[in-house]
């Protein structure tokens, strides 16, 4: 029998190693449960966000609080008033969010709490998140609380 120098077998191992490697992406999915102590002050939160009622890009900061949405999204005035936020996904801001406070048919309106849009810039892209209340966190004829 025969035997391969070490440096081959490093090769062929290296190699082999080389193309099993799989890489995959997804977003994050899943559900978090908490038992609580009953009769307890139990703090709990809801640590995911819900799904995104619109994704999309950013056409334009037409003024200091406002985002214009790239194509004709066509939003009923006011639709996301105070019970939605946007969160910036990609650019100098990525990961800011803010409150909508009015909206059109493709313009939000923005709570700035002494932050800004100015780095946001066209081609930026974004979501349009409701925020959890209690109405949504816990449905009316829900099992989930006993």
């Amino acid at each position: 029998m025969k035997k391969l120098p070490l440096s081959i077998l490093s090769a062929l191992a290296l190699a082999s190693a080389t193309q099993a490697q799989t890489t995959v992406n997804s977003d994050p999915v899943g559900f978090n449960s908490i038992t609580c102590k009953a009769g307890s002050d139990t703090y709990i939160s809801a640590g995911f966000n819900q799904t995104p009622a619109f994704a999309g890009g950013v056409a334009s900061i037409p003024a200091a609080n406002q985002i214009q949405i790239s194509g004709t999204p066509n939003f009923s005035d006011n639709q996301f008033t105070n019970t939605h936020f946007v969160k910036i996904k990609t650019g100098a801001k990525a990961g800011a969010y803010f409150t909508i406070t009015g909206n059109t048919a493709n313009t939000l309106t923005v709570d700035l709490s002494a932050n800004s849009l100015s780095s946001v810039v066209q081609g930026d892209t974004l979501q349009i998140i409701p925020y959890w209340t209690l109405g949504t966190l816990f449905p009316s004829g829900s099992s989930a609380i006993t």
